[in-house]
């Protein structure tokens, strides 16, 4: 059985619509940055915080799925 994965929305301050990530396994904050972890891929990615807006991720990712 897999793990579930979330879709996980960021808006960043000077963008008009907001980056759509999917596949997303965890999410964190460490020293500054908002991270995505794809397990999958074996990839983080982080963007400042500084410079997001609003981020929109699901409570619980099964919902998510059904």
């Amino acid at each position: 059985m897999s793990r579930p994965t979330a879709t996980i929305r960021i808006h960043n301050i000077d963008q008009s619509f907001a980056m759509v990530f999917k596949g997303v396994d965890n999410t964190y904050v460490k020293e500054g940055f908002y991270c995505l972890v794809f397990r999958e891929r074996n990839e983080v990615m982080k963007f400042p915080v500084a410079r997001i807006f609003r981020v929109i991720e699901p409570y619980d990712p099964v919902q998510e799925e059904a």
